[in-house]
């Protein structure tokens, strides 16, 4: 698997564990490999929580982000978040192989969890 490894959070990490809301259940979670930058990325129901290289994560709300930048190579290794507050994030996704990065299974992810978002929303209006 390139640059992923297999990862099990049987044991939630403390500085995790401090990112998490009382009741946010994890629901998937990337591993990036050294020498690339090991920064673990966890999905929850609600947000995407990036490490840092410090150990402390960052919480990005999927109802916070506008739009996911879609990459002009097929060689990416981040994707850039576009937030609603007009900041931007750098998502790590530093895996796969020359056919096929990681970083376009995370887009695939994001462009189905911001449709559904915008269909949840146009229903409530």
């Amino acid at each position: 698997m390139g640059g992923t490894e297999v990862l099990s959070l049987a044991r939630v990490p403390r500085e995790l564990e401090k990112a998490l809301r009382k009741g946010e259940t994890i629901v998937g979670a990337y591993q990036n490999t050294e020498p690339r930058g090991g920064a673990l990325l966890v999905l929850t129901e609600e947000a995407v929580l990036i490490e840092s290289a410090s150990g402390n994560f960052e919480r990005i709300p999927f109802r916070s982000i506008a739009r996911v930048e879609r990459p002009e190579s097929k060689q990416v290794e981040s994707l850039r978040l576009s937030l609603s507050s007009g900041e931007t994030r750098i998502l790590p996704v530093v895996g796969g192989d020359e056919r096929t990065k990681d970083a376009f299974a995370f887009l695939q992810f994001f462009d189905r969890v911001l449709a559904d978002l915008a269909n949840v929303e146009q229903s409530h209006q």
